[in-house]
């Protein structure tokens, strides 16, 4: 009664290795401290209709928010001094926020962004102007150092790839007759 042949499974077996050789760093889960240093940023959205604005920057790393100092009257072209540390648990990107500080009334968004933490490499300072947007148009552009250190815990060297599995096919040609139990 055993009607139904099943098809080998080495074939899929072969075509997932290729999954663990095309991805060479992201697959590497890094939690750590980052630490965001806003330099200067050229803005095309204005919120303010009277005076000049009064941005800072904010960002976003999983459910940690963390915010810069304002540059007051910084209007379209603010520049600032300070850091934003942030502590990272894996995730992949961080947004970005810049907002016009509000006295009376909430602080306005001038611009969100994001940056794909993936291409910050560890230990090294990098820079980089980062596009903003308000309601899908751009709204300027941010500069920005980063440097992500590492939490020392962690071990790059895993060793993942020891388990392959040989697709060997053995094909059990025994007919079951029935009347032999």
């Amino acid at each position: 009664m055993d009607a139904y042949k099943y098809s080998s499974p080495s074939k899929l077996i072969i075509n997932n290795n290729f999954q663990t050789n095309n991805s060479p760093n992201f697959k590497k889960k890094l939690s750590g401290t980052l630490v965001f240093k806003p330099l200067e940023a050229k803005l095309t959205h204005d919120t303010e209709v009277l005076g000049k604005m009064d941005p800072y920057v904010q960002v976003l790393v999983g459910d940690k928010k963390a915010h810069g100092k304002v540059c007051n009257d910084g209007g379209k072209h603010p520049k600032w001094n300070d850091s934003i540390s942030v502590q990272r648990a894996f995730e992949p990107i961080c947004y970005l926020e810049v907002k016009d500080k509000d006295t009376f009334s909430k602080d306005d968004i001038i611009g969100v962004g994001q940056i794909d933490l993936n291409q910050i490499a560890p230990n090294k300072v990098s820079a980089k102007w980062y596009p903003l947007f308000f309601k899908q148009k751009p709204a300027g552009e941010v500069l920005i150092e980063i440097i992500f250190t590492p939490d020392a815990h962690h071990d790059a060297h895993h060793h993942d790839n020891h388990h392959h599995q040989h697709g060997h096919n053995h094909h059990h040609t025994h007919p079951h007759h029935a009347g032999h139990f």
